[in-house]
C-alpha cells in the first residue's frame, strides 16, 4: 500500500511539474545511493505507466485493465 502511495504522489508531482529540483548540482547527485536511484526509475516507470492507462480507459470506457 505504501508503494501504490508513493506512485500517486509522483503521478501528482509529474501533473503539478514539481519532479527535479533546480538547486542541485551534479555532486549532489552523485551522492544518492544507486539502490535508491533504481527504486525511483521503478516508481517513474509505475507513474508512466498510470499515466498512459488512464486515457485507454476512459476511452475504452473501462474501469481496470486486469
Amino acid at each position: 500500500m505504501v508503494f501504490l502511495a508513493s506512485v500517486l504522489e509522483l503521478y501528482e508531482s509529474l501533473v503539478a511539474g514539481k519532479i527535479g529540483n533546480t538547486n542541485l548540482k551534479k555532486e549532489d547527485y552523485d551522492q544518492i545511493d544507486p539502490e535508491e536511484m533504481e527504486l525511483i526509475d521503478i516508481r517513474w516507470c509505475m507513474v508512466s505507466a498510470v499515466r498512459r492507462a488512464q486515457p485507454f480507459m476512459e476511452i475504452t470506457g473501462r474501469k481496470s485493465i486486469v
